[in-house]
């Protein structure tokens, strides 16, 4: 439990003494007009905020009207100003000494390099020397992960705690894990002024709730009451959001989210949110909260500048709250300056701004840095080895002396006699094409079995023909964000029957870039195999999957365009009605005679999937075809080649499972039969187009 029971006891205790209960509320505090709230030293304030924000005094005399009269319209700018205040907002990792994942937070930066959080969340410098916070873990508008951006804590270069107020503040490294500045984050600037907003208020609060993807509570969270160090609201806060910044109607920060009011019985007890007494043994995110409780900044800075006014983060904080407002993180740059890339010989460099300029630089003769960062914002990343991993990251380990030990895919996963799901079947045509192991072969010799899953290689196209994995949802674990790429040759089969990585570096985009025109694509994903009784297997598992005879070649924009594809099996496993969420999958490439060879590869134009699950005492199916013919069909120039993909290619289609196999020649036994979409499609049709994750029948 993140939030300790002493300190939510604390605050219940708080609550109670200052007769915050809802019963209490005055009628001022109900929806409806607003206007006897507002004494005139408090016009004078609003107004004096209205004119700094919309610089229109007509326009802040009517903003100022509406707010008084109870009217929650406001300007079309309170969304933009919202996302800028949001980017410097991040989830907080939590490690224990051995560097392993024990817990989430939420995070915000109040300076150029420095991060806030709560006590109760980081309570040392030692706990915070072993933390990193991610920004940027979040859906862009089309409901994509974007890129995230992992940075670690530097307490050495700052470092400020208070248990009273549940505060820490503590420096951040300047770089993150791909090269990206923390300045182009921005910082929330920390105003000293108390009153900074009115009981009725709604506040808006951004944060990470158990870890999940940032997220906005927006209603709901009305103001309730101002005590000396902290102030009570109502929303919609879980675990995880300790750390988060509660906003006013201007994305001020007014207070320091802490804790939570829980609903208790006439025992005292808490109550859970089916409303039996909740205990120790349940995630906080069970409790019944009836309202919640933040530390206010005023507060804070006041302890600042009283107490720890001459420590590096405090000073850069206190620095931060008396300047104006910081410009926003869009236009923020590294060092405020474009990065640039120097020549091998350090005679030129090269900066995209995002026009590309060659800048010659004389005699200077500087030796060019083992790793400059890349400021092209739609380029591909440079082609590296593949065990090239950056310091700090979690690296990809197999260990390749025990591959007897690996039991692979399971086919009595879902259960025995109508719930097995066996392996596809090869024809007698593609049999002779099965590539067989040379050592640890087992009853099928041409089966190569890892953890939690298997798969049966191609020997001519040198591709799997199918990876089949079993996932066991309530077993799957974060072991932590993965970056560093290092794939493996299967030693127990010739690596001439493998494609490794000297093709993914051959074939580029842009030679003197080497950007890349294919990705090592996954066919199990890592995420679907990383499950297991612990952490330490759920990775190694995870792991097992990065050996080239789970990869295939898939074209950049379609790699980098797949999450909806890749989001198929979590959607199932939340979709059936199955309280173990268990499910296999299939995946394979589509072969045929007429796919085009790149440096000697033919590279598969669709990709299938099959995802299998217990339904009522039954196997149920859905299959899946994903393309990426279109994006192989030509050549594109440079420009057209680094825009996103259109939905045409990168089309989704939910299929019959009997049309994958005549597509693939492979035999998927009584999946076929288990088709749970088979009702739904008519005779004449033969696919149905995904827009959504909700289009897919299960």
């Amino acid at each position: 439990m993140l939030i300790r029971e002493s300190l939510i006891a604390a605050s219940a205790a708080r609550f109670k003494a200052e007769k915050v209960g809802q019963q209490q509320r005055p009628a001022a505090l109900a929806d409806g007009p607003r206007g006897q709230r507002f004494d005139d030293s408090r016009r004078r304030d609003l107004y004096r905020k209205l004119i700094d924000t919309t610089g229109d005094a007509q326009l802040a005399t009517r903003t100022l009207e509406r707010i008084i009269a109870g009217n929650d319209l406001v300007g079309i700018s309170y969304l933009a100003l919202g996302m800028r205040a949001a980017r410097s907002v991040g989830r907080v990792h939590l490690c224990d000494s051995a560097n392993h994942l024990v817990g989430y937070g939420t995070g915000f930066l109040v300076a150029p390099g420095v991060m806030m959080t709560n006590n109760h969340v980081i309570g040392s410098d030692l706990a915070a020397a072993t933390a990193s916070i991610e920004f940027d873990y979040e859906l862009d508008p089309d409901g994509h992960d974007k890129p995230s951006e992992l940075f670690a804590l530097d307490p050495a270069s700052g470092f400020v705690t208070d248990h009273r107020l549940d505060f820490t503040l503590v420096a951040v490294a300047p770089r993150g894990n791909r090269g990206q500045a923390i300045g182009r984050y921005g910082w929330l600037s920390l105003r000293p002024r108390p009153g900074k907003s009115f009981e009725g208020e709604y506040l808006t609060i951004v944060q990470h709730p158990g870890g999940e993807r940032k997220q906005i509570c927006a209603r709901e969270n009305k103001l309730l009451k101002y005590g000396d160090d902290t102030l009570w609201y109502q929303t919609d806060t879980v675990a995880g959001s300790s750390g988060s910044p509660a906003f006013n109607g201007f994305w001020e920060v007014v207070a320091l989210h802490h804790s939570g009011i829980p609903a208790t019985d006439a025992k005292g007890r808490y109550l859970a949110v089916d409303g039996r007494p909740w205990d120790s043994s349940m995630d906080e995110t069970r409790i019944k909260w009836i309202a919640n409780e933040g530390i206010r900044i005023s507060r804070i800075v006041e302890f600042l500048r009283q107490q720890s006014a001459d420590e590096p983060a405090a000073k850069r904080t206190l620095a931060a709250s008396d300047s104006a407002a910081p410009p926003p993180p869009e236009v923020l740059h590294d060092d405020a300056a474009p990065a640039g890339r120097l020549s091998p010989d350090g005679r030129s460099l090269t900066i995209t701004v995002p026009v590309t300029l060659s800048i010659g630089l004389g005699g200077l003769g500087a030796p060019a840095p083992s790793s400059a960062p890349s400021v092209a914002a739609t380029a591909r990343p440079p082609v590296v080895p593949a065990d090239d991993a950056s310091p700090g990251i979690e690296n990809v380990v197999i260990d390749q002396s025990n591959y007897d030990r690996r039991p692979g895919f399971d086919s009595a996963f879902l259960g025995t006699g109508k719930l097995a799901v066996p392996l596809p079947k090869l024809s007698a045509a593609l049999r002779r094409n099965a590539v067989r192991l040379t050592e640890g072969a087992g009853a099928d010799p041409t089966l190569l079995r890892y953890y939690n899953y298997s798969a049966v290689m191609n020997g001519a196209r040198r591709l799997a023909f199918y990876s089949a994995v079993n996932i066991d949802g309530p077993q799957r674990r974060d072991v932590g964000k993965r970056e560093g790429d290092r794939w493996y040759i299967d030693k127990r089969i010739p690596e001439k029957f493998q494609v490794g990585e000297s093709f993914y570096n051959a074939v580029v985009l842009d030679e003197a870039k080497r950007t890349r025109v294919f990705d090592r694509g996954h066919l199990v994903r890592r995420l679907d195999a990383t499950w297991g009784p612990t952490a330490a297997e759920a990775k190694r598992n995870g792991d097992d999957t990065f050996h080239f005879t789970n990869c295939t070649p898939q074209h950049w924009q379609f790699n980098e365009q797949k999450q909806f594809w890749a989001g198929i099996e979590d959607y199932v496993l939340a979709k059936v009605e199955n309280a173990d969420r268990r499910a296999c999958v299939i995946n394979g490439p589509v072969f045929r005679n007429d796919d085009d060879k790149r440096a000697g590869v033919a590279i598969p134009r669709q990709f299938f999937k099959i995802a299998v699950f217990a339904k009522g005492g039954k196997l149920a199916a859905a299959g899946f075809l994903l393309s990426q013919a279109d994006l192989l069909a030509r050549d594109l120039p440079k420009e057209e080649a680094l825009k996103p993909p259109t939905d045409r290619q990168a089309a989704v289609f939910q299929v019959k499972i009997a049309q994958i196999a005549k597509l693939t020649g492979l035999d998927f036994g009584p999946l076929a039969a288990a088709d749970a979409a088979m009702a739904a499609f008519e005779a004449a049709v033969r696919a149905r187009t995904l827009m959504s994750l909700d289009d897919i029948v299960i």
